[in-house]
Formats: structure tokens, sequence, C-alpha cells
């Protein structure tokens, strides 16, 4: 299959026309019925030309026929290529670049914003593999949503909204959000490795107090708890000193919720435990815990 960017541009503005339809009615069908199309645009074109546009988008790779019906489904790489396509009429980004990561929930192409900045642009895919984890950790996901597009849209607005909050706020060790679109949002990109990756650290206490530091502000001052906090979702900048960044924060609590104190003490230990296990220090976390949580602690 051809690669995303290079797939995007074998698209005509006729082409998002039908897919942008095809998303706007994500929630009603799963497979949309070709007579729909039909009456969708039948103001544009005739029935053969209305057959060639979904018959070219079906060869493509970026819809997928119903195996005993004259119905078609959007498939995660259509909705890729709408979100680029919202992105660059928007004036977020002017450039997508190659696959940087695949995780079990994302992949992240490096890319190219309007103003000039390197980006990293994530695109969410959540599927069968990551469904158990989604349904363990991300509440926000219900039954309702059924469809694994809808998975992946809500996540990546979840996300928006919550690198919006932070970054409102000023908070530092968290990734600027340039923009966002379905499933998909643009940040800075950080140039480092996940902190999973890195078996040896200098100063591994300041590291972690600067993470501590991050969960602490991002809980007082934009009343936001990550909610899934552990070493894969940390990037370790490497610079003239190293700098941590907190990502992926789709998962979040507000600090005023019932269960957010709960969701708090959970990311401290499993972060703490990370780090007692890999650089051999003796963290407590229910003292950290106290030091975020107090408001006269420094």
């Amino acid at each position: 299959m051809a690669k995303l960017g290079e797939l995007y541009r074998r698209l005509t503005d006729s082409d998002m026309l039908i897919l942008e339809y095809m998303v706007s009615n994500i929630r009603k069908y799963e497979y949309i019925p070709v007579e729909n199309f039909m009456k969708k645009f039948r103001r544009l074109w005739s029935q053969k030309e209305v057959i060639a546009r979904i018959n070219k988008l079906n060869e493509l790779g970026i819809v997928k026929k119903h195996e005993s019906m004259d119905a078609y489904r959007l498939k995660i790489v259509g909705l890729d290529c709408i979100a680029i396509h919202r992105l660059v009429s928007s004036n977020v980004i002017k450039a997508l670049g190659d696959s940087i990561g695949v995780g079990k929930e994302s992949i992240i192409f490096k890319g190219l914003a309007s103003n000039g900045d390197i980006v990293a642009i994530k695109f969410y895919r959540i599927g069968r593999r990551s469904f158990r984890h989604i349904t363990k950790v991300r509440l926000y996901v219900t039954n309702e949503d059924s469809s694994w597009l809808i998975r992946s849209i809500v996540t990546g607005e979840r996300e928006k909204e919550a690198l919006t909050i932070l970054n409102r706020h000023g908070i530092p060790g968290v990734p600027r959000l340039y923009g966002h679109a379905l499933h998909t949002i643009v940040i800075e990109f950080i140039d480092g490795v996940n902190l999973y990756k890195v078996n040896r650290i200098d100063n591994p206490l300041e590291i972690f107090r600067q993470i501590i530091n991050i969960i602490k502000n991002s809980y007082r001052y934009a009343g936001i708890v990550h909610g899934d906090l552990s070493e894969y979702n940390i990037m370790i900048q490497y610079s003239n000193d190293l700098k941590p960044y907190v990502i992926d924060w789709p998962q979040y609590v507000l600090a005023d919720e019932p269960r957010a104190l709960d969701v708090l003490k959970r990311d401290v230990i499993q972060l703490t435990k990370f780090f007692n296990r890999r650089f051999r220090v003796g963290i407590d976390p229910d003292g950290i815990i106290k030091h975020i949580t107090t408001s006269n602690s420094t």
C-alpha cells in the first residue's frame, strides 16, 4: 500500500467530498448504501460518476465494499486522509513526512507546521489489540462507541481537550498543541526517547522530581490528572540537560471528579515502581502523593 502522504496526494476535492459525507454519517451507518451516495450527490454528478469515484476509493483501499450488499464503509486510512485534509485546509500543517513511531493505539508521523516548525502528527488507531487496555483505563469509551473509527475520534478529541487546558495554563513539560482534526492531533516534535527505553540516568532522582512537578502543576493549576501515567507515556528529551515530557493525555481525569485522587495515586505508584525497579532508588509514593496534594508543599 502507498505511504499515507502519497495516498493523500492522489485524492481530489471530489474524493474529499465523498469521504467527508462518509465521516458525517459515521455514527448512523457502518456501511453506507450506494443509493445514499446517489441522492446526496445527484446535483453534482451522474450516477455513473458517483460509482466511478467510489470505485476509485475502493481500489485505493480507502473504503471497503460490503461482502453481500451494494454499500461501503470508511476505513481508518480514509479517516486519516480526511484529517490531513482538514489540517491542511485550516493552515495547521503543510507537509506530512515519514512514520516515526507505531504503538498499540496510534501511529506517529513527522511533519511540518504551517509556520515551519517540525511537529509530530499522531493518528489514533483504536482497534481490537488495544481494546482491553482502553476499556480498563479509558472509562470515557462506552459501548455506544461501537465503531473502532468512532473510538479513535473520541480518543483524539480527548487528548485535544487535555492539551488545550494544559497549554492554556502554561504547564511546562507538556507538548504544545498545534491543532486537531477527528482522531488526529498535531503537537510539537520532541527529539528524545520513551522513558522505558532508558537504562541509565546520571541523576534519576532529578528526572523523577521534574516529572512529579509536571504532574503536580497539572493537578493544582490545570485541574487535570493524567490517568495512565507510566514509563511508556514519558519522553526524555536529550539536549544540554535531560528534560522529561509527559505525553498521551486522552485518559485524563478532572481534579474535581470523585475518583481523581485514586487515579492520581495510581499514577504516582506506577511511576514510583518503575524508578525504584529500574534505577534502584528508594522513593516513597505516599510522600510524593502528599507533596502533590498538600497546598503548602514546595
